[in-house]
């Protein structure tokens, strides 16, 4: 079930330390928070280091600190700003000297320590799954992009045919021909390159992929359909004479059309070192690598369903096969060496690998949602609440009440993020024929 970040900070609330509580108002006027049930009886003191959080108020508003307690009634303190509360009841008390800041802030970093398996499709781009948040980081799909009205991502589910995450929705204007850019890749005259896309059409119109030779502005292949089931784009190309670096525009033939894209992939032919992304960065991160096979009927020119996909992983028999080399020093910070006996071939290659949360998720308002699993965020968020706790109360000797729990929930992290059992795919031929003979008690 999706979280969001006020959820999230409930669930810490209830860890039950005196951290703080959630509550609904009676009233929340320009004088304060009238809440009977919390206030009648307390006075000041009750409160003393305590933050008022109103988590959808407008942000100068949103964090004050207790002034006084009239009957039922606690007021709130502003730099000459009246509060006004438009029917906003729910509000928060903070207490063992944390800020909402710095609990929306564990909330982000907890993102960044919980991570999930994936498939990433091997490409020359960035962004290629679609699966970042925004359409303009790490690739800006908005730059360059001609006819088009709409560039969004969007979380479609149960539609077969489907990898990841997120897929490129491209709605054109009146015009029709509208397309967007990916990142540009330098080639050679002669070269020789495997590449394609899973895409669908979204209504009645026409869709298009297009592999363009920037050097002399021309189209060297183009793939076109009109299915609204997600169909495998598939093509090798040869770089034609003259050309020195070329592009992929995708998008609608059909004026106002609408299109969806799951993702791209491509590689030179006679890569033996595939970039790999900046998100693997350690070899933990890298479970495996393969190609992906589509059993799906052939649908057209270049083209098959994409509910037809199989997942292979090769087997790891060392640098004979692959190996991820960790370079955090060079130009390419990693890099995936192919060792196989006649390396890539014409299909589609991912990389399983782990990923985390924070290169999907913000969580950074009060309406974005999270899919982490709950014990998993739970445990990272503890871990990151109790050593905030413990760097803000430490002693002299540098000890705190708050250590042996964060070193507990610190080890829980750890263990879950080295340990977890890995999803198994169908192993893929190794495409060699060990020959023997046989002997005594044995081959």
């Amino acid at each position: 079930m999706p979280f969001t970040r006020a959820q999230l900070r409930g669930n810490l609330y209830n860890l039950s330390i005196g951290l703080g509580k959630q509550r609904t108002a009676d009233a929340i006027a320009s004088n304060g928070i009238e809440d009977a049930l919390e206030f009648t009886g307390k006075s000041e003191g009750d409160y003393k280091g305590i933050t008022i959080y109103i988590p959808t108020a407008v942000s100068s508003d949103d964090v004050e600190r207790i002034a006084d307690i009239i009957t039922s009634s606690i007021r709130l303190t502003h730099l000459g700003v009246a509060y006004v509360g438009s029917g906003i009841l729910d509000y928060e008390l903070i207490g063992l000297g944390l800020s909402s800041t710095d609990l929306n802030d564990i909330i982000q970093r907890m993102l960044r320590i919980v991570y999930f398996e994936d498939y990433w499709p091997v490409d020359w781009g960035e962004d290629s799954d679609f699966a970042a948040p925004l359409t303009t980081d790490p690739h800006d799909w908005t730059s360059g992009a001609v006819n088009m009205t709409t560039i969004a991502k969007v979380a479609t589910t149960g539609v077969p045919g489907q990898s990841g995450k997120r897929n490129l929705r491209l709605t054109g204007d009146a015009t029709g021909n509208g397309y967007v850019i990916d990142r540009r890749l330098n080639v050679e005259p002669g070269d020789r390159l495997h590449h394609g896309a899973v895409a669908r059409c979204n209504d009645t119109g026409t869709l298009s992929y297009v592999l363009y030779d920037v050097t002399n502005s021309a189209a060297i292949s183009t793939v076109t359909f009109a299915a609204r089931a997600f169909q495998l784009i598939q093509r090798d190309d040869d770089v034609p004479s003259g050309c020195f670096q070329v592009e992929r525009r995708f998008g609608n033939v059909t004026a106002s059309g609408v299109t969806e894209w799951d993702h791209l992939f491509g590689h030179h032919l006679d890569a033996r070192s595939l970039n790999v992304p900046s998100f693997i960065n350690e070899k933990y991160r890298f479970l495996g690598f393969g190609p992906a096979r589509y059993h799906g009927r052939s649908t057209g020119t270049d083209r098959l369903n994409a509910d037809g996909r199989e997942y292979l992983t090769w087997a790891k028999g060392g640098p004979l096969d692959y190996e991820l080399y960790p370079l955090h020093e060079a130009a390419e910070p990693q890099f995936l060496q192919i060792g196989r006996r006649g390396g890539l071939k014409s299909e589609e290659y991912w990389i399983h690998c782990k990923r985390q949360r924070s290169d999907i998720e913000t969580l950074d308002n009060e309406t974005d949602t999270s899919n982490v699993l709950e014990d998993e965020a739970m445990e990272a968020l503890q871990f990151l609440l109790y050593d905030t706790l413990h760097s803000k109360h430490h002693d002299m000797t540098g000890a705190s009440e708050w250590m042996e729990r964060r070193d507990y929930w610190k080890e829980r992290v750890d263990f879950r993020r080295y340990s977890k059992p890995l999803i198994q795919p169908t192993p893929a031929d190794r495409g060699v024929v060990f020959l023997g003979m046989r002997g005594r008690g044995g081959w």
